[in-house]
């Protein structure tokens, strides 16, 4: 769909990164504005926004447990509060903040920096890394490494700032597809899931049955590799995750103007 915002109803001059519906609200991460863009929904309208203590590079929501999940191009998976208070279109600004932040140790034990989009597919966050064409498979709470989807070859155009990037997940009459793409690429990929993966409906606040819970295996799909031992977690403040931000930024002033949405 062509959506086009009528001019006025938001802030300009904004890079736009992570995206996510939480409820009857889109929620929009920046990249270094630290700010959080809401949407309404249905209508497309500008609410206002959040203030968020990091840069931004992911958003995911988990419906059922109320949950933000944020990247912001370091090791870490952040878990973002919920703030109950409604966006603002002026200042004082409410600050959305970071809960609780996992490091991620998808690889020989090593800490996997540069976590860029994540989806949440439940029971996994499904990561891409930058200038990776792996998605790594997480435990949202745990940050634990379950697998790899591995997508080498699989789009072999793109150069240089054209990365991999870019994850959707829909259910569209009863069939799970999982959607990836890269920066400025042609073409969207569509995978069948091979081991069907449980999301509640919107109003959903109950467990699923043990009939509906998915196996704990990775998907199969495009290629899925077991995790080396070594794919381990550590908790992190808030300190942590900020300032890995400031790490992750100085990669990228070396490695040229950063464009990787």
């Amino acid at each position: 769909k062509d959506v086009r915002l009528p001019r006025g109803t938001h802030p300009r001059g904004y890079f736009a990164e992570g995206l996510t519906v939480v409820g009857d609200k889109i929620f929009l991460l920046t990249w270094k504005e630290k700010d959080i863009l809401v949407y309404d929904l249905l209508s497309f309208e500008y609410l206002g926004l959040y203030t968020f203590n990091s840069d931004g590079w992911g958003l995911a929501y988990d419906e059922r447990e109320e949950i933000l999940y944020a990247t912001n191009g370091s090791q870490y998976l952040m878990q973002l509060e919920v703030p109950s208070e409604p966006p603002r279109m002026k200042a004082p600004f409410t600050a959305i903040k970071i809960k609780e932040a996992k490091e991620v140790r998808c690889f020989a034990g090593a800490a996997t920096k540069e976590l860029n989009e994540i989806e949440f597919v439940r029971p996994y966050i499904l990561s891409n890394i930058w200038y990776d064409d792996r998605l790594v498979m997480l435990e949202p709470k745990s940050g634990e490494c379950l697998g790899v989807l591995d997508f080498h070859g699989q789009y072999s155009k793109h150069r240089g700032e054209d990365v991999f990037n870019g994850i959707a997940w829909s259910k569209d009459r009863g069939t799970e597809k999982l959607m990836v793409t890269g920066k400025l690429w042609e073409k969207m990929f569509e995978l069948t899931l091979t081991t069907p993966v449980y999301i509640p409906a919107p109003d959903e606040k109950t467990a699923p049955t043990e009939a509906e819970k998915p196996s704990s295996k990775p998907n199969e799909a495009a290629h899925a590799h077991p995790v080396s031992e070594g794919g381990q977690t550590s908790a992190a403040t808030e300190e942590d995750a900020v300032a890995a931000t400031h790490e992750a930024a100085k990669g990228e002033a070396q490695a040229g103007a950063h464009a990787h949405q």
